[in-house]
C-alpha cells in the first residue's frame, strides 16, 4: 500500500509533537540552558508547519485550507532557523540574529514569489528543500566546532544527523531542479518517491536529532555537575588548608613569642657574665654563646615577620622614593656580572608604608634574584606602576585567601633573567624553610610575604624555567593623608 501525502504529513506532525514533548521536558528540567527554549520553539514551529500541510491536502477545506497550507513550508524553515539560534545559545556563542533573519525573509519572499507569481510547485520544492538543507548544514557545522567541549560525543552524533538530513534534502532539491523545465508538474502527488523522500526524511532525522539534543543536554549537565563537584571539593580542600595554616600560624606565633622572650633573657645574662669574665679563658666561649643566641633571636624575629607580627608604624610615603633610597645599598651587594635596573616613576603612587620594612622586602627579593642568576649573571629589573583590582591575577597569588578591594593598587615588580622556578615549587615557595638548595634556609620569601601582608597587600608570581621569574607586590594606594618624601 502506498502512503499518500496526507498520511505522511500526519505522521510527520505526530513525530514533531513527540519532539516538542521531549524538548519541553528538557526545558522544564534544565531551562538554565538558553538554547533549549529555541529548540522547543523550532520543534513547535515544525509541528505547526506539518499540521498546515495536512489542512492544505483536505479537499473540503476550500480556500481557507489553501491559505493555511501556504504557511506550512515557511513554518518548517522557521523551525530550522530556531534550531540554529538555539544551538548558538546552547554553545554560548555570539548570536547574530540579523543575518539569519534576513536570510529567512529572503527565502520566504522567494517561496511566495513562486507561489503567487509563478505557480510552479517544483520551484517551491527546490527553494524549501535547499533552505532546510542549508540551515541543517549550518547547524552541523556549529555542533562539530571546538565549542562543544564537555559533550563532544553527543554533539557529533547530533551534527552527523543534521549532515544526513541536509544531504537527503539537497538530493531532493537537485532532483527537483531538473524538473523545473517540465511545465506540466504542478501537483505534489506527481513527484512519486522523491517527494515521499522529502517528507519521510524529516520524520526519521527529526527523531534522531531530538534524541541527540537530549543527549547533549544531559551530557553537558553531567559535565557541569562534575565541574561543580570538583570546584566544591577544591574549595573544601582550600578551606582546610586555610584552617590548617591559621592553626599553624597561631602556634608558630606563640612559639616565636615565648622563644624570643627566653632568648632575650639569656642574652642579657650572657652580656652581664661576659663583662665580668673578659680576659679569662671563659670569655671567648661566652662570646660564641652570645653570638649563637643572637642568631636564634634573629630567626625568631624573622618568624614573627613572616606571621605579620611586625610594627604597625606606617605613614603615607611615595613608594618610588622608598625604592630609590634602597637602590644604592642594593647595588653594592650585587656582583659585577649582575645589572640592577630601575624604572620608578616620579612621584608615583603613595602607600601607607614602613620605610624599613619596604627596604627589607627589596633586600630579600633582590637577594633571591641574585641567587637565581648564579655565576653567569644577568639582569634584575625593578619597576613600579598603578593597577586596577581586575589586573591582579588570582593564579599564584599569596596569601591564598587575599582578595583585592575596590581601589587602586601600586604594583612593584622585581624581574630577573635567572633559571626560573619549576611549576611544582610555586605553591610552596612562601612556606617557611622551604628551599631547593639545602635544609635550614628558606625564610627570605616568607618574610617578604609577611611584610607585604602587614601592608595590606599581596604577592603574585610568574616564572618559567630557563626564562626567569617575576615577583609582583601589590600595595593598596593610600586614600588620604599627607605624604612624606
Amino acid at each position: 500500500m502506498t502512503l499518500d501525502i496526507r498520511t505522511l504529513a500526519f505522521v510527520l506532525s505526530l513525530t514533531s509533537l513527540a519532539q516538542v514533548m521531549a524538548i519541553a521536558l528538557q526545558f522544564r528540567v534544565n531551562r538554565s540552558y538558553q538554547g533549549i527554549g529555541w529548540w522547543l520553539l523550532g520543534a513547535l514551529a515544525m509541528a505547526l508547519g506539518f499540521d498546515a500541510l495536512i489542512l492544505g491536502t483536505v479537499a473540503s477545506a476550500g480556500h481557507l485550507g489553501d491559505w493555511i497550507s501556504d504557511l506550512g513550508n515557511p513554518l518548517l524553515v522557521f523551525g530550522r532557523v530556531c534550531l540554529v539560534v538555539g544551538t548558538l545559545h546552547f554553545l554560548g556563542r555570539p548570536v547574530r540574529r540579523l543575518p539569519i533573519t534576513l536570510a529567512y525573509l529572503a527565502l520566504v519572499a522567494l517561496y511566495y514569489q513562486f507561489l503567487f507569481l509563478t505557480p510552479n510547485v517544483t520551484a517551491r520544492l527546490v527553494v524549501i528543500s535547499g533552505a532546510i538543507a542549508g540551515f541543517a548544514l549550518l547547524n552541523a557545522g556549529l555542533l562539530f566546532s571546538r565549542h562543544t567541549q564537555g559533550f563532544t560525543t553527543s554533539a557529533r552524533f547530533t551534527g552527523a544527523v543534521f549532515v544526513l538530513h541536509s544531504g537527503i534534502l539537497a538530493f531532493v532539491a537537485a532532483y527537483s531542479l531538473g524538473n523545473l523545465r517540465n511545465p506540466g508538474i504542478h501537483s505534489y502527488q506527481q513527484f512519486g518517491q522523491v517527494q515521499t523522500l522529502a517528507f519521510v526524511a524529516p520524520a526519521i532525522t527529526g527523531v534522531l536529532w531530538t534524541f541527540g539534543f537530549v543527549l547533549m543536554v544531559n551530557q553537558r549537565l553531567g559535565a557541569d555537575q562534575q565541574k561543580a563537584a570538583q570546584a566544591t571539593a577544591e574549595l573544601a580542600n582550600r578551606n582546610r588548608q586555610l584552617q590548617k595554616a591559621e592553626s599553624l600560624g597561631r602556634m608558630a606565633g606563640a612559639v616565636a613569642h615565648h622563644f624570643n622572650n627566653q632568648l632575650q633573657a639569656v642574652m642579657n645574662n650572657l652580656e652581664l657574665i661576659e663583662q665580668y669574665t673578659r680576659g679569662t679563658d671563659s670569655g671567648p666561649c661566652l662570646a660564641r654563646a652570645r653570638h649563637a643566641t643572637e642568631r636564634a633571636t634573629e630567626m625568631s624575629r624573622l618568624m614573627r615577620l613572616y606571621l605579620g607580627q611586625t610594627s604597625r608604624q606606617q605613614e603615607p610615603r611615595f613608594l618610588a622614593e622608598l625604592c630609590r633610597d634602597s637602590l644604592a645599598s642594593l647595588r653594592t651587594r650585587v656582583p659585577a656580572t649582575v645589572v640592577l635596573q630601575a624604572e620608578l616613576p616620579s612621584p608615583g603612587p603613595v602607600i601607607q608604608a614602613n620605610a624599613g620594612q619596604i627596604g627589607q622586602v627589596l633586600d630579600h627579593l633582590t637577594s633571591n634574584a641574585r641567587e637565581a642568576l648564579g655565576a653567569a649573571g644577568g639582569e634584575i629589573r625593578l619597576s613600579l606602576r598603578t593597577c586596577a583590582p581586575a589586573e591582579i591575577p588570582s593564579a599564584n597569588r599569596f596569601p591564598i585567601n587575599w582578595q583585592p578591594q575596590d581601589r587602586a593598587y601600586a604594583c612593584l615588580e622585581v624581574r630577573d633573567t635567572g633559571c626560573g622556578i619549576p611549576a611544582a615549587d610555586l605553591e610552596k615557595l612562601f612556606d617557611p624553610f622551604f628551599s631547593t638548595k639545602f635544609t635550614g634556609r628558606g625564610l627570605g620569601l616568607p618574610v617578604v610575604l609577611g611584610l607585604v601582608q602587614a601592608h595590606g597587600g599581596a604577592v603574585t608570581l610568574s616564572s618559567h624555567p630557563g626564562l626567569g621569574s617575576v615577583f609582583r607586590l601589590h600595595f593598596p594606594i593610600a586614600e588620604t593623608g599627607t605624604c612624606q618624601a
